[in-house]
């Protein structure tokens, strides 16, 4: 797992710190959220992320988590298409550790979302890359803040070392594209009606293995299934598994029911809503597949 990578990392830096992550992760509920991360890098040419319009629902499913993917062997960009990564640059693993706080007496904020976020790349001195704060409304909305001359949604703290290699800016970006992106998508299927969060246990046999190598404490995982998403994906593959460059698919995105009729005027919550592709008709029929799976019940 990623977070063995992280902890690693930890233990060559600072055992004090190491052990404070393991006690963090031991009360969190783990996510693999590879198949979002892959969505989101390989699946979308979506460059602007804002985030009071593009994710509908952040509220925290739970007070700590932690989510974890791989960085991609590709990226998708409304110019270039899809582009295959030199395999020179390296597929580390990232995470986010996520705190949820409920708050009290204040009138537009419901709860305080902190994602901490790390790197398993041994190539760091440090695992820490990051933290975000956010503030959530009661519908999951994300809180506008800041002033109005400069309104913020989330507030960065970023290495100091960081910050003086890149720009503060550009910290942040790359912050908000290997870390924060990822896991607020994530946040947001886990309340779609049509995505279920599948439970995996890790058996007994390798948990005393990986107790004994000092590992991270993971007892079981959860995934997220993502039916249309995975469905449209494997459409859009070509025989080698990447995405043509002449084939493209244009985003899906949350449609939000909590409110008015409903979906069909009867299933009320927030959906996931199918991709489709787009593409030059000579390399075949140009399909447009808009599937949504609606609950069995209302």
């Amino acid at each position: 797992m990623i977070a063995d990578d992280v902890l690693a990392g930890f233990m060559r830096v600072d055992p004090k710190r190491g052990e404070v992550f393991k006690q963090q992760l031991a009360s969190a509920i783990v996510v693999k959220i590879q198949n979002v991360a892959n969505y989101f890098w390989e699946g979308t040419d979506q460059e602007a992320w804002d985030l009071r319009s593009d994710f509908p629902n952040v509220a925290p499913p739970w007070p700590r988590f932690w989510m974890e993917w791989k960085l991609p062997t590709g990226l998708v960009t409304k110019t270039g298409g899809y582009q295959r990564l030199s395999e020179e640059v390296p597929r580390w693993g990232v995470g986010v550790f996520g705190a949820a706080a409920e708050l009290e007496n204040r009138s537009l904020a419901r709860w305080q979302l902190d994602l901490y976020c790390f790197s398993g790349s041994p190539e760091r001195q440090d695992p820490f890359m990051a933290a975000i704060q956010l503030l959530i409304d009661a519908d999951g909305h994300v809180v506008m803040g800041g002033t109005e001359e400069n309104p913020q949604a989330a507030v960065y703290a970023i290495p100091k070392a960081d910050i003086e290699s890149y720009g503060q800016a550009s910290a942040e970006l790359v912050t908000s594209a290997s870390f924060r992106t990822p896991a607020l998508l994530a946040l947001c299927f886990c309340h779609c009606n049509n995505v279920t969060i599948i439970e995996t246990p890790v058996s007994s046999k390798l948990l005393k293995k990986r107790d004994a190598r000092d590992r991270a404490p993971v007892t079981k995982y959860y995934t997220l299934e993502i039916a249309p998403m995975q469905k449209t994906l494997r459409e859009a593959a070509g025989a080698d598994g990447s995405l043509k460059h002449a084939l493209h698919i244009c985003r899906g995105h949350f449609k939000d029911y909590r409110e008015g009729s409903g979906l069909f005027d009867k299933f009320r919550g927030m959906y996931w809503w199918d991709m489709h592709t787009r593409g030059s008709s000579k390399l075949g029929e140009i399909r447009k597949d808009y599937d949504v799976k609606p609950p069995c019940s209302a």
